[in-house]
């Protein structure tokens, strides 16, 4: 989902929905953390649904 938010495939605008956070990347929190940030710099959001 990062590479995809990284090339453009899915483009600034975009909402990502998640059931939880963990669902977002496989590596470790903090890295995952840093993606996140980077995909919102992008000008996309992120929701998720789990607690």
């Amino acid at each position: 989902m990062f590479d995809n938010v990284i090339s453009k495939v899915i483009p600034a605008g975009s909402l990502i929905i998640v059931e939880n956070f963990d669902r977002i990347s496989r590596a470790d929190i903090d890295t995952a953390i840093e993606d996140v940030k980077k995909m919102f710099r992008k000008g996309v959001s992120v929701m998720t649904l789990g607690a």
